[in-house]
């Protein structure tokens, strides 16, 4: 694919953002900043590109630096790595990234209930099956600057959103991802960090033998967001009566999966192992949903009538949820990124009390050790 010609945008200005974040008139901005009414609205319209003393007059008016509050998209068409998402249709929507100098489009399709949290980067205007041709939405110093996330945890989302709000400038997008997918991604440079909730089998231990084999070759660091809770998710009243794996084999049960790198998918064939219950067995085994949610959405439309989900989720379709395990959902860092401004961020967001409480309101979520650093795992 041929590089894509660059179109030219005119001057971007968050003038009147940063205003109504002050409350402020734009008669009161332009008394402020020693210009006329008619300026301030030209200028916040963009049909007037102010000069380098009106500009820096605004910045001191709004106590900010002129990059803040002006920029030019040169690159509003840039070339990106396809990522697309497995068992879903094709989308134009994307989320990009900037990694190991490198631009990543993960796709955003319609299909997928997460997508539609996220709001969109760019749009794909050509495919040569594994780059895109993208046209951005945002600027591009912002998505430059973007920490990529993935995992399977609702609460990225929520994660991403206080960053945006105590880090208004920059920008955390989360990515839909199982456990074992996420670290696939992280392994092929494809998200900044991932998000794990995997369970060794024959140690007990979450996360970190699952990391050592997914990137043998790299250190990275484990910082806990959360401990919660796995459980079965049921309409309300629980009318199948289900309570253990083995009720699962009966032939008026049927079970919504999650898919085979899930750690919800892990924990309930180890529970039907442990049972004696031959998987082949059991109606829906090999029916998947793509995330926590989609599974009670699932249940909630009466499309199954039982799946293995966070407490969040079933809450979130006003379903039964019967605990089954405590599990530990920790954030994967690169040792390479240690010390990055993004993750210092982030892990600052993830420790303040304001997401930890909005977080424990979920329903679920143990929130004692978020923000610490819970191992570090060198190469192999």
């Amino acid at each position: 694919m041929k590089e894509p010609p660059k179109d030219k945008e005119p001057l971007q200005n968050r003038v009147g953002l940063r205003r109504t974040r002050k409350g402020w008139t734009q008669q009161e901005l332009a008394d402020l900043a020693g210009l006329s009414r008619q300026s301030v609205v030209a200028i916040e319209a963009g049909k007037m590109a102010p000069s380098t003393a009106i500009a820096l007059r605004l910045a001191h008016a709004l106590a900010c630096s002129v990059e803040q509050l002006f920029w030019v998209n040169d690159d509003v068409r840039l070339l990106a790595r396809k990522i697309a998402a497995p068992h879903s249709h094709p989308s134009e929507r994307l989320a990009l990234g900037h990694i190991g100098g490198n631009w990543v489009a993960h796709a955003l399709p319609s299909d997928r209930t997460a997508s539609w949290c996220v709001g969109a980067d760019g749009l794909a205007v050509s495919d040569d099956g594994t780059t895109l041709a993208v046209d951005t939405l945002r600027p591009t110093d912002r998505l430059r600057d973007a920490l990529l996330v993935s995992g399977c945890d609702p609460a990225l989302g929520l994660l991403a959103a206080h960053y945006g709000e105590r880090f208004p400038q920059h920008q955390m997008t989360a990515i839909d991802a199982s456990s074992g997918r996420a670290l696939q991604l992280l392994a092929d440079n494809a998200v900044h960090i991932a998000g794990s909730h995997l369970r060794d089998d024959a140690t007990g231990e979450f996360n970190a033998p699952f990391v050592r084999r997914a990137l043998p070759t790299r250190a990275t660091l484990l910082f806990r967001m959360a401990s919660w809770q796995l459980g079965f998710v049921v309409r309300h009243g629980n009318p199948k009566a289900i309570r253990v794996a083995e009720d699962l084999v009966r032939p008026d049960v049927r079970l919504i999966n999650r898919e085979p790198q899930a750690g919800a998918r892990q924990l309930l064939d180890r529970l039907l192992a442990q049972a004696g219950v031959d998987s082949a067995l059991v109606n829906g085994h090999g029916r998947s949903a793509q995330s926590h949610l989609g599974v009670a959405q699932t249940v909630a439309l009466d499309l199954a009538d039982v799946g293995v989900a966070v407490l969040s989720a079933a809450r979130a379709f006003g379903l039964d949820f019967l605990p089954l395990e405590d599990a530990h959902f920790d954030l994967v860092v690169p040792a390479t990124l240690q010390g990055d401004e993004r993750v210092t961020r982030m892990l600052d967001v993830v420790g303040s009390r304001g997401f930890r409480r909005e977080l424990a309101a979920l329903g679920g979520y143990d929130t004692t050790e978020a923000g610490q650093l819970m191992a570090e795992v060198l190469p192999a």
